[in-house]
């Protein structure tokens, strides 16, 4: 039986980022649960189906949160890849053992197996990052930023617009309110708890009076 446990915080997950698109819209529950699966599978702790079991005390220890949320988080991660089965094609809740059984679709092996070291075609995060970042927008700027950079300090530019696809973030806001309530929350939180030191998020071209393009500039710790 594979279990979550002994699960190294420092420990680091690349992908093809042909994934990031479908990992922006899974909810917290169902992210961690995918992150989880990735670690152990990655680390060859799957049965020989191909399953991968999660027991709910492993799951809260690690998460940091109690049993209770930890049996919670765990049947919404099932409810959701039941009728979302492009990651992941098997997540059954066995409540009566307080376990998740699930297995990685064939979609999500490919991506994980085919990492294409060019820039912009792989992400690289850090697994205990991926399943702490709880905010609406925080994921996917921490995406973003891995994605660009991997794992060094640097900056990058990126339009208004097409920043807001890949926050999930279409808000009728200007974008003062936008810069302090989206991007401002989001990197609060992904200074608090990944290993980023500290993001500057600063105006870097106009189109008359209206923002089109921002810098972000990043140090890692």
């Amino acid at each position: 039986t594979v279990t979550v446990k002994n699960i190294k915080p420092g420990k680091i997950i690349k992908y093809n980022s042909k994934l990031n698109e479908s990992l922006n819209k899974l909810h917290v529950s169902a992210r961690r649960v995918f992150f989880i699966c990735l670690y152990l599978y990655f680390n060859g702790r799957y049965n020989s189906d191909g399953s991968i079991l999660i027991r709910a005390d492993k799951y809260a220890e690690f998460i940091g949160i109690d049993r209770t949320m930890a049996y919670k988080q765990m049947k919404d991660a099932a409810d959701y890849f039941s009728s979302n089965i492009k990651l992941i094609s098997l997540c059954d809740y066995i409540k009566n053992e307080g376990l998740l059984r699930v297995a990685l679709s064939t979609e999500t092996i490919n991506f994980i197996s085919a990492v294409d070291g060019r820039k912009n075609q792989t992400t690289v995060v850090l697994y205990q990052s991926a399943v702490k970042l709880s905010g609406r927008y925080s994921w996917n700027l921490y995406q973003l930023i891995k994605s660009r950079l991997l794992d060094k300090s640097g900056a990058f530019s990126i339009k208004l617009d097409e920043l807001m696809i890949e926050l999930n973030s279409r808000v009728n806001l200007e974008f003062k309110d936008y810069k302090k309530s989206v991007i401002g929350r989001s990197i609060d939180e992904i200074v608090e708890k990944t290993e980023i030191k500290s993001i500057k998020c600063v105006n870097a071209e106009r189109q008359g009076r209206r923002v089109s393009k921002v810098r972000f500039e990043i140090e890692m710790r």
